[in-house]
């Protein structure tokens, strides 16, 4: 009766010292005592005691064995018993537990601690993965090449070379990600033409991937990719000098901003904002003036984020496009940038005939902390939509002084409002407002609002 607590007690200390005590306890005839030795000894690796330690131990004690001991608690139904087992089957390095870990690894809850034990194996053994790279499960095919990229040994080059041919594309886009982990430059032209590749979330993996390989590619080369024919290769070539970063790149992005392609004209301003400087600002304000909303849409957003003072003009007049997420964009980006020039035309947008508008609108007011704002914000208390309300009272947060101004709103009748005025009051002003928030706590209808208050107590 006492194995238990004396176990936990034990694993609580984690002494390294008493660890060869805890270990004999997963031979145990009781299910529940193998099982909190199990647990134990996890607790013993995190708090810092060396796989190497446990490893040795765990083979002294258990035997060749140590593998059949640990696996039964895989199939465990509680979840920490199976995440346990499966660090420690990773700890012990034995390739033979490596089909078992392939097949849990379809479960998503024991996913990551998957690829955390085969890790362990891999480092210690990485040619015993190399098998598995021709497995028939594209799942475990994808683990696979996921633990190869966090080893990184060059004896899985090869094969996730071979891997980028793969007919799933998940394994194709980890491979990539794989071999750029590497950092071996013969890994570039195997991964490029996934840049093409038929799924898009693999383009962007491949995207990723070849950025990181940035120190060995020749952006002169890369530049001509822009001037394809293929619209993809040109919208990814774009991305990818955008993630590389290089001003050495705006001029000819700059050129590609004249595309026929919207989607390659989006990328095009999302890689000059991505790489910033005052020039990359003027080719911005250009692509302000594109036929297509959607480019700019994505131009301000970039203004926006740079601060950049020289698009303030053209974003006011942005504020009068005819297209809504336009409108909506150009006044999130002046309130970004801060400039009381921006005011006056923000407040002019309170009167958008569109919801969403006036809602980014007076979420970028409350950026300005004028008293002329704070006067508006106040009146805006009182608007007859509730998303309105709510989103005032947001944007008030930024002020002090205006608890009182919002508590009746707290007996609102729609629950959204009622819930930011809580989080405000909690937020910033909290003890002033305990009273309220307690009273909320405990009678809102709500049980969102409620919770939301009960937080703050």
């Amino acid at each position: 009766a006492l194995r238990k607590p004396v176990i936990k007690a034990l694993a609580s200390i984690a002494d390294p010292g008493t660890f060869h005590l805890v270990v004999p306890f997963l031979n145990d005839k009781s299910k529940t005592i193998r099982e909190e030795a199990v647990n134990a000894v996890e607790l013993f690796f995190k708090n810092g005691l060396s796989e190497e330690t446990i490893a040795e131990k765990l083979k002294e004690v258990l035997g060749a064995g140590a593998p059949n001991v640990l696996l039964p608690h895989t199939r465990s139904k509680t979840k920490d018993i199976r995440i346990a087992a499966i660090l420690l089957l990773g700890l012990l390095k034995d390739k033979k537990v490596i089909p078992r870990l392939l097949e849990i690894a379809m479960e998503e809850d024991v996913h990551d601690i998957v690829v955390k034990a085969l890790v362990f194996i891999g480092r210690s053994l990485p040619r015993s993965l190399l098998p598995f790279f021709r497995v028939s499960d594209a799942y475990q095919r994808r683990i696979i090449c996921e633990v190869a990229g966090k080893v990184g040994d060059s004896a899985f080059f090869k094969h996730l070379v071979e891997s980028l041919k793969d007919e799933d594309g998940h394994v194709r886009g980890n491979a990539a990600a794989a071999l750029s982990n590497m950092n071996n430059s013969e890994a570039i032209p195997h991964i490029k033409p996934l840049l093409l590749d038929e799924y898009e979330n693999i383009q962007e993996e491949t995207i990723k991937s070849l950025a990181k390989l940035k120190k060995w590619l020749d952006q002169n080369e890369i530049i001509k990719g822009l001037s394809d024919e293929n619209h993809i290769l040109k919208k990814n070539t774009a991305s990818l000098l955008g993630l590389i970063g290089d001003k050495g790149a705006l001029e000819a992005l700059g050129r590609a901003l004249k595309d026929s392609h919207v989607t390659v004209r989006v990328s095009v301003v999302e890689a000059i904002g991505a790489i910033g400087g005052a020039e990359a600002v003027q080719y911005l304000i250009l692509a302000l003036s594109d036929e297509s909303p959607e480019v700019r849409r994505v131009a301000a957003i970039a203004i926006g984020r740079m601060r950049a003072d020289a698009g303030i003009e053209p974003l006011i007049i942005l504020l009068k496009d005819p297209d809504v997420w336009v409108r909506a964009s150009a006044a999130e980006a002046l309130g970004n940038i801060g400039d009381s020039k921006a005011i006056e035309p923000l407040i002019q947008l309170l009167t958008d005939e569109s919801g969403f508008v006036k809602a980014v609108d007076i979420e970028a007011l409350g950026k300005f902390k004028t008293e002329r704002v704070k006067k508006i914000l106040l009146q805006l208390l009182n608007d007859m939509d509730a998303e309105i309300r709510s989103t005032a009272v947001g944007a008030l947060a930024n002020f002090s002084g205006i608890a009182q101004d919002i508590i009746p709103l707290l007996k609102s009748r729609e629950w959204s409002v009622r819930k930011t005025v809580i989080e405000v009051l909690g937020t910033h002003f909290r003890a002033e407002s305990m009273a309220y928030i307690k009273e909320v706590a405990n009678t809102d209808e709500d049980p969102q609002v409620r919770e939301t208050a009960a937080r703050y107590l």
